[in-house]
């Protein structure tokens, strides 16, 4: 019978650290869990930003056009009650595109977001995309052999095109194109703009949340979640975005698993 008093034999990695490797580990853990919280916290701050401004803006044009109907509707032409319901809309339909972002955003940072890939055949959905955004304003083209086909989820890759496609007018300058090629077995989109394109110190942080340049912020308003949301969703169904320098204007790819 082994007395209490007799050691133990084990395995070398079973034995007990000493003090120095224990506060080695210990600094480590702490390390990585203030590195956590601080990106919790700044992803905190973004969200706030964005609820007092890009939030609030929308909901106070609507308190005021929904005033100004309820208190004066009877003084009102028919002209001035149209053009305030519109106003009231194109509001409503603001708040609503920002509250979604926010929640494709959680569901991608939270990794329950989930894809349902199906065969697209990218024409069709280029064609879908170019009626959509049809006007004189916007001179957009396509680019894409007949029966090239993706294996994702249609409307992932129909809201990431989107999502690029006004980035470009946002942000560059018409025309706008897009253009589809099988490489192998991927298939990358190209969305091209003829503007300026992307500051070099400003593309490392382009698919963060809530980036914007500083010539982005002057020029136009948004959630500064577009490209992070088509990184993700990208990533999500087997791809991924990037931005592809060495051209005029702004390339951005996205590259995808083709079909077969």
């Amino acid at each position: 019978m082994r007395r209490y008093s007799e050691p133990v034999a084990g395995k070398p990695e079973d034995k007990i650290p000493g003090p120095s490797g224990d506060l080695a580990a210990v600094n480590r853990s702490l390390s990585e869990a203030n590195a956590r919280l601080e990106k919790a916290n700044a992803a905190m701050r973004d969200f706030v930003a964005v609820a007092s401004h890009d939030l609030r803006s929308p909901l106070t044009t609507l308190y005021g056009f929904s005033q100004l109907l309820e208190n004066n509707w009877d003084q009102l032409t028919e002209d001035e009650r149209r053009s305030f319901i519109a106003a009231v809309n194109r509001q409503a339909g603001l708040m609503a595109s920002l509250v979604e972002d926010l929640l494709v955003t959680s569901k991608i940072e939270s990794g329950t977001l989930e894809p349902e890939p199906e065969i697209v055949d990218l024409a069709l959905l280029l064609g879908d995309i170019e009626r959509a955004n049809r006007s004189e304003e916007r001179k957009l083209s396509m680019s894409c052999p007949i029966g090239l086909q993706v294996l994702a989820d249609r409307q992932h890759l129909f809201r990431i095109l989107a999502n690029l496609i006004e980035n470009a007018f946002k942000y560059g300058a018409p025309p706008v194109s897009v253009e589809a090629a099988r490489r192998d077995d991927r298939v990358a989109i190209r969305v091209i703009d003829a503007g300026n394109g992307v500051e070099e110190e400003f593309r490392p942080r382009l698919f963060e949340r809530f980036a914007r340049a500083d010539d982005a912020r002057r020029r136009a308003t948004g959630t500064g979640l577009g490209l992070s949301i088509v990184r993700g969703l990208a990533l999500a169904n087997g791809g991924d975005a990037f931005y592809e320098p060495g051209g005029e204007g702004a390339v951005f790819v996205v590259d995808l698993p083709a079909n077969g």
